[in-house]
């Protein structure tokens, strides 16, 4: 195999490679699901579970709609919130429908109840190999807030997003960005295309 071809199979691979990697991010948006109050729920291939049952929907935050959950903000688009008048917290636990991998990178976050502010958003991130990661964020009064995970939130079976503050408490969430670590079929596509990359150069060279 000459130089030539060398260079063209591994440009060639390393586009595939990149295909195959950026595919899997995504935002996760809730749009479209309407009033929902299953749980737990799937959306866009992940799975969330209200674990302090006091109140849980996803709807439309337009201050307006019959499945209104605005409150006194406005974003235009579906939303996912959570609350317990009980104790003041709640909890929702994200993974990943088919048990693969996948990294966090940010998400929206505000009070349910607004006008509030100061609630705590306490996200913890459990790998693969049983350990966690931890990273702690305060809400902002009458306004979503995008918060960026740090680079270790990555390789997760699970997401825990902890809420709590004052009374009665509710917390928002939306555009949600993850990356799914590519799973073993989309490395055998790699693989596979590389070395039938390999073999066509060796055909032309003959």
């Amino acid at each position: 195999m000459n130089k030539q071809t060398l260079y063209s199979v591994f440009g060639a691979a390393s586009l595939l490679f990149g295909f195959v990697s950026s595919a899997n991010a995504q935002v996760i948006t809730f749009d479209g699901l309407g009033l929902n109050e299953d749980d737990p729920v799937t959306v866009d291939g992940f799975v969330f579970d209200y674990m302090d049952m006091d109140g849980w929907a996803i709807g439309l935050a337009d201050g307006g709609d019959e499945y209104d959950l605005a409150n006194e903000f406005d974003t235009g688009s579906e939303i996912i919130t959570c609350r317990d008048t009980g104790d003041g917290e709640c909890k929702i636990v994200m993974t990943e429908s088919s048990g693969a991998l996948f990294s966090l990178t940010s998400f929206d976050g505000a009070d349910g109840l607004l006008d509030v502010g100061g609630r705590t958003i306490v996200v913890t991130g459990t790998m693969s190999d049983g350990r966690t990661v931890v990273d702690i964020y305060t809400t902002v009064a009458s306004t979503f807030t995008t918060y960026s995970l740090p680079s270790n939130f990555s390789n997760l079976v699970s997401v825990e997003f902890w809420g709590f503050g004052r009374g009665d408490d509710m917390i928002a969430f939306d555009n949600i960005n993850v990356t799914v670590v590519p799973v073993p079929a989309a490395a055998w596509l790699f693989g596979s295309g590389l070395l039938g990359l390999i073999g066509f150069a060796r055909r032309n060279r003959a």
